[in-house]
């Protein structure tokens, strides 16, 4: 239950983290162990008439670097605040590298090809409301969810769904947990220190 998001340096990955990868469709790739829980859960919302799309998949550290460099790069130039002021902004909005969980190659964004807008109007979709309704049966959850922002320290995103196993995803959702939480609370009854 790898743990990646932009609250601590304590939950950022290494520029060395390399996940094994496997392409699951169109240039895309996923973690091996979890590809064909991806493509049977893209299968299975296609089989039922929804138009289902990757928007992104695996990021690697280089890539975010980039991103993190060109975003406060674009705040600089706007000429309202110094480059570190820049960064620190897109590091608070959490950008930093490594902290972008697309780096476990466990994240997808998945839109609809008709309605590929990743923002919060995408919930009012058929095809959100599939796959968030069957997401657990595959072993995802919707990562960054509405009523758990504070927590995630992520606004919503009903887009990005993150592959826990079924059973973590299943119990994640029945207990309405999101994965910072279920994280937690492993890490007490398992009595462990660090990512679990």
């Amino acid at each position: 239950y790898l743990l990646v998001n932009g609250l601590s340096q304590e939950n950022y990955l290494r520029e060395t983290y390399y996940p094994d990868m496997v392409e699951v469709e169109n240039g895309y790739f996923f973690q091996r162990r979890a590809a064909d829980a991806l493509k049977e859960f893209l299968a299975a919302a296609r089989a039922q008439g929804f138009t289902v799309s990757i928007s992104r998949t695996y990021m690697s550290y280089p890539d975010q670097r980039t991103r993190f460099n060109g975003m406060a790069s674009t705040l600089y130039d706007q000429g309202d605040i110094s480059l570190a002021d820049a960064e620190k902004k897109v590091t608070e909005m959490g950008y930093y590298p490594g902290a972008d969980e697309h780096q476990t190659g466990l994240a997808c964004d998945i839109t609809d090809v008709y309605y590929p807008v990743k923002n919060s109007s995408i919930e009012n979709t058929a095809t959100f409301q599939y796959m968030s309704k069957h997401c657990q049966d595959f072993g995802f959850i919707l990562r960054f969810p509405k009523d758990k922002e504070e927590v995630t320290g992520v606004m919503y995103e009903p887009f990005h769904y993150r592959y826990v196993g079924v059973e973590a995803a299943q119990y994640m959702t029945e207990n309405n947990l999101c994965l910072e939480e279920f994280v937690s609370l492993y890490r007490d009854v398992a009595g462990l220190d660090g990512n679990a």
